[in-house]
Order: C-alpha cells, then sequence, then structure tokens
C-alpha cells in the first residue's frame, strides 16, 4: 500500500519488516532528518536528491532505495528511531489495528444513549 504525493518526495509509505511506516521529508531540512535516521547521510548533500524538485526527479531511484532500507527493521523500531526528531511519520495501520487503537475504544452510540436525557 502506497500513498503517493506527486510534487514532493519523499512522501508516502514505505513497506516495513511487519507493516508500513508513512515519511514526509518533503522539505530539504525534513529530507535530511529522515538520511540520518536512515543511516544514510551520504544522501543529503548527492545532487541527485540534495533538492526536492532534483528528489522529484529522481524518485524512481530514491524510493526503492528508502523501502529497501525501511524493510530491514519493524514499525516499531523505525517509529522509535524518529521519535522526537521533528519528522513527520505515522504508522500505517492496517484493519485490525485501526479496530483495536485506543481512538477506537469509544462507547457505542446505544451505551452513550443511555445517559442522555
Amino acid at each position: 500500500m502506497t500513498s503517493v504525493t506527486a510534487s514532493v518526495v519523499p512522501y508516502r509509505s514505505f513497506k516495513t519488516s511487519d507493516g508500513d511506516i508513512l515519511f514526509g521529508g518533503g522539505t530539504d531540512r525534513l529530507f535530511g532528518i529522515l538520511c540520518e535516521g536512515l543511516g544514510k547521510p551520504e544522501w543529503i548533500n548527492d545532487e541527485r536528491f540534495a533538492v526536492n524538485s532534483s528528489r522529484v526527479a529522481n524518485r524512481n531511484l530514491l524510493e526503492p532505495w528508502i523501502e529497501e532500507i525501511t524493510m530491514s527493521k519493524s514499525t516499531q523500531e523505525w517509529l522509535e528511531i524518529f521519535d522526537g526528531t521533528g519528522l513527520p511519520y505515522a504508522k500505517v495501520n492496517d484493519l485490525m489495528d485501526t479496530l483495536t487503537h485506543e481512538h477506537g475504544k469509544v462507547p457505542s452510540i446505544s451505551a452513550l444513549a443511555q445517559y442522555s436525557c
């Protein structure tokens, strides 16, 4: 599953060893944070990726490389790596994650109805 933004690279979900994670490395600064977290600081100054327009032009090269790296760790490991960095990132929930997520654990409408009036 991917969600791709045509004018910003990288800004999409990538496979991990056990799921998917979304990264929003749309600015040059955010891309730098992503590169550091992925263990690829050399990409920061690589002319093919240094600015967003170059990343867009080289999307077909960069995105598979990112996914090759993200598949080497679990989603939770990536969440821990990027925690507190300022990079927009998120676990992509599957159906079971969505159904069991704490935000979904609200009382049903019928349970709420008994308290109204």
